[in-house]
């Protein structure tokens, strides 16, 4: 896989920090014969333990990304991503995907212990792997529901607690699930 495409991969946060960083540690000499001298400097300068110093690089390196690979950065989604995945190309950036990506056959979620809101979202983020940057709110859970990789099924366990418990909730978190296309995801209520 190439440097470049690495790089549109993490600003798109197909990949952690955590996973960039090693990535990127493990080519460095890939890196030092491709990237100009000042992108690779940031890089290997950047501390990743420090948050302000990875947004500082995140947004260097999607203005070099965008003067220079615009077309690669514009075309890296979910599809480009499953296509990764069934390539048949190995190495430590497909498996990554391969294991947070692949299509799941069945994913459960217990609503037995949800008590408000904020609960619930976080179970349905968590489960559903949505990425870090989703809000905490329904609003944004609509948002991104088909920009994530949806299982062939969801099943919502003891959603009778969260009827009684949240019935706002329950009403907006419904919608949402209702409006998947069920050929492509089900989603059950139990």
């Amino acid at each position: 896989m190439e440097y470049n495409e690495v790089i549109c991969l993490y600003l798109k946060d197909y990949l952690s920090d955590e996973q960039f960083e090693e990535y990127f540690y493990n080519n460095i000499t890939e890196f030092e014969e491709h990237l100009e001298e000042d992108i690779y400097l940031e890089i290997i300068s950047t501390n990743f333990n420090l948050k302000e110093e990875k947004i500082n690089l995140k947004t260097k390196l999607k203005k070099y990304i965008l003067d220079n690979f615009f077309i690669l950065y514009d075309n890296i989604n979910d599809a480009h991503i499953e296509n990764l995945i069934q390539s048949g190309i190995e190495g430590y950036v497909i498996e990554i995907l391969r294991g947070r990506y692949s299509r799941r056959d069945l994913v459960s979620m217990d609503c037995s212990n949800i008590k408000n809101q904020s609960e619930l979202i976080h179970l349905i983020k968590e489960t559903l792997k949505f990425p870090e940057f989703c809000g905490n709110n329904w609003n944004a859970i609509r948002d991104l529901i088909y920009d994530i990789n949806l299982p062939k099924k969801i099943v919502l366990s003891n959603w009778d607690v969260i009827e009684k418990q949240l019935p706002k909730d329950s009403i907006l978190a419904r919608r949402i699930f209702d409006s998947i296309d069920e050929n492509y995801c089900i989603v059950l209520f139990n």
